[in-house]
């Protein structure tokens, strides 16, 4: 699996966890952790929520298999930039034809001007704005995006789903050997030794039993040479 191997600053992480992707809400995927205000990371083991208020960091974190649901928000902006936009026109034209006193109203015509422009620029470079959420339990881990950056947020979500699914894996896995090795060996192991004992008992058995069989018989062939010696004697 790809990790993210640049600079991601001083974010506290555990033993061995290593950061996979990251998404901030003016770069995307393309963001190191601490350039944006608002960030997350996703480790293989957690999901980092960073944000940014002055010189101050807000960390929030949350773990894999805690994370139930995830959604990728997309909310166009509509028509309302466009009004504020007219409005803030309007009221600059209106200062420039109402107020007779130039050093008051170019000022304050220029002002209402550029905020008009700067809306204007802001409604056209932006057309769209989003959200990620992820939800675990009642939890809640959000972070908004501008422009069009779905398609990476679509790659930040399924890079999580992922990682959620190789930790289910190894999880099962874990499982199953920790249980399976026991009952065979034991099973073998008593096999192994009923054998073992029932080949002792054959054999202890049988030993004592044909050499009492083998010494009778030469008993008996011993007594009949002493008789027939004895009569040969007496004829």
């Amino acid at each position: 699996m790809i990790r993210d191997e640049r600079n991601h600053g001083d974010l506290p992480l555990m033993a061995n966890e290593g950061i996979e992707i990251s998404f901030g809400e003016r770069h995307g995927v393309e963001a190191e952790v601490m350039t944006d205000h608002n960030a997350m990371v996703l480790t293989d083991r957690r999901l980092v929520r960073l944000s940014r208020a002055g010189s101050r960091w807000d960390i929030a974190f949350m773990s894999l298999a805690d994370i139930q649901v995830a959604e990728v928000r997309r909310t166009s902006r509509g028509k309302k930039p466009l009004l504020r936009v007219a409005l803030l026109m309007a009221g600059a034209g209106a200062a420039l034809a109402t107020i007779s006193f130039l050093p008051l109203a170019i000022p304050l015509a220029t002002v209402l001007g550029m905020a008009g422009s700067y809306h204007l620029l802001r409604y056209l470079s932006v057309s769209q704005e989003g959200a990620i959420l992820f939800r675990a339990n009642q939890e809640e881990m959000e972070i908004f995006f501008e422009g069009d950056m779905a398609n990476q947020a679509y790659t930040f979500v399924n890079r999580f789903f992922q990682l959620k699914e190789l930790l289910s894996s190894l999880k099962e896995v874990s499982e199953g050997e920790g249980v399976r090795p026991d009952v065979p060996q034991e099973e073998t192991w008593l096999e192994t030794d009923e054998t073992e004992i029932g080949t002792m008992i054959d054999q202890g058995d049988e030993n004592p039993l044909e050499s009492h069989e083998e010494a009778i018989p030469q008993e008996e062939s011993s007594e009949s040479q002493d008789e027939e010696d004895e009569a040969g004697q007496h004829a």
